[in-house]
């Protein structure tokens, strides 16, 4: 199974330790934009997501519809990386 992560749900699944388990079972896939959010902080968490991108657990993606993900932004009023995760 493959799951498509914004920055809340990768943050909170790697707060109550459960985001290690699901790369066990689900190619978890986020886009660049919610990488470069995640790792703003030095948190235990940023440090177990980094971890996971550099094990090539949580795969990292360029997005390349900017029109889509704009409009999206717009019209829903939500930041970029959930934009583009959507």
């Amino acid at each position: 199974m493959k799951a498509v992560f914004d920055v809340s749900t990768l943050i909170l699944l790697a707060k109550v330790n459960l985001l290690r388990e699901i790369t066990n079972t689900t190619t978890v896939i986020i886009p660049e934009s919610v990488k470069k959010e995640c790792l703003i902080k030095d948190s235990v968490d940023a440090l177990l997501i980094a971890r996971l991108i550099e094990e090539k657990r949580i795969e990292v993606r360029e997005i390349e519809y900017d029109k889509a993900v704009k409009k999206l932004k717009d019209d829903f009023k939500i930041g970029r990386g959930e934009a583009e995760a959507v």
